[in-house]
């Protein structure tokens, strides 16, 4: 007599699992949508936030600015690309230090100890190189630039995590798969824009490069997607 009630709790407590589960998945997809719509920007400007070469993107810079009425974020445009391009040691190298700070803040999240020495500071300063002290209180369109720079960033970091170079296995000698090149992104994504955040009480701080990483991850395909809710779920359960 015993056997049907602990069957019926093990059912309840099933089916209860799974509908909190189908709800966080619906309310992360609906944030996704918010933030695309939260930070919107001037149409004009969608080739040069999608391009990922530098010299194409200053060359579409360029012709915008001459083509299309200033929205009040194009000096912040300008800047974030030549932050994001200028060597401070060296003006004539060629560099890409948005995606030097988006390869090096996975690693924060291996440290044991928050406040390890260096460990916060340099995190902070990945942020501050990544443009987000420039954002002013109010300013929707600046707020929108960095958000939508951060996303180029993200686009071209994924670029590389498609290469015969990244996630190679037994000390570099063997390439890893397609599906364990994806898993291996997610999981960096997800140290990136939810356990980084957590870890070291940065979560307004870094509120949208976290919304920039994980929508433009989202955007790659359905399987993404898919994946990413999934390892989140499986974190919150």
């Amino acid at each position: 007599m015993l056997f049907i009630p602990m069957v019926y709790t093990s059912i309840k407590k099933a089916c209860y699992n799974l509908v909190k589960a189908c709800h966080s998945v619906y309310m992360n997809r609906q944030k996704i949508q918010e933030n695309e719509m939260s930070y919107k920007t001037n149409e004009a400007w969608e080739d040069f936030y999608k391009e990922t070469d530098p010299k194409k993107r200053l060359e579409i810079y360029e012709r915008t600015v001459k083509e299309t009425d200033d929205d009040g974020a194009n000096e912040l445009r300008r800047k974030l690309y030549e932050k994001r391009h200028t060597d401070p040691k060296n003006k004539g190298n060629e560099v890409d230090r948005g995606l030097w700070n988006m390869l090096v803040i996975p690693v924060n999240t291996k440290v044991q100890f928050k406040m390890w020495p260096g460990t916060l500071r340099e995190l902070k300063n990945s942020l501050k190189d990544l443009g987000l002290d420039e954002i002013r209180e109010g300013d929707e369109t600046g707020e929108g630039a960095v958000y939508w720079e951060i996303r180029n960033i993200a686009r071209r970091y994924f670029e590389t995590c498609s290469g015969s170079g990244y996630g190679r296995k037994l000390f570099g000698l063997i390439e890893s798969t397609e599906q364990e090149k994806l898993e291996k992104t997610v999981r960096d994504v997800y140290a990136m824009v939810d356990e980084i955040p957590v870890k070291f009480g940065l979560q307004e701080e870094m509120r949208v490069f976290s919304d920039a990483v994980r929508d433009e991850f989202m955007d790659q395909s359905n399987e993404a997607k898919e994946l990413y809710i999934k390892v989140k779920n499986s974190k919150l359960t």
